[in-house]
């Protein structure tokens, strides 16, 4: 059987990578997702970028990724 998780499509992944952010706050650097999806950096760094600009405050502290609190808390 196809491992899963390489056959994961981007708007997946991006659902994931946005999940985890949320749920796990400063518990995620970019090597960690990478590792998690089997993604090279830049492909990560890419879909960062996408979730940016769709208006998503991803930010990074001490290299740790997070969602800004303002934006996760709306209604």
């Amino acid at each position: 059987m196809p491992d899963t998780q390489i056959n994961r499509t981007k708007t997946a992944r991006q659902i994931e990578i946005l999940s985890l952010i949320e749920k796990s706050p400063a518990a995620f650097a970019v090597a960690d997702l990478c590792e998690i999806f089997h993604v090279e950096a830049a492909t990560l760094n890419r879909d960062l970028r996408d979730l940016r600009e769709m208006g998503l405050g991803i930010h990074s502290s001490k290299n740790k990724l997070a969602l800004l609190r303002e934006l996760s808390d709306r209604d």
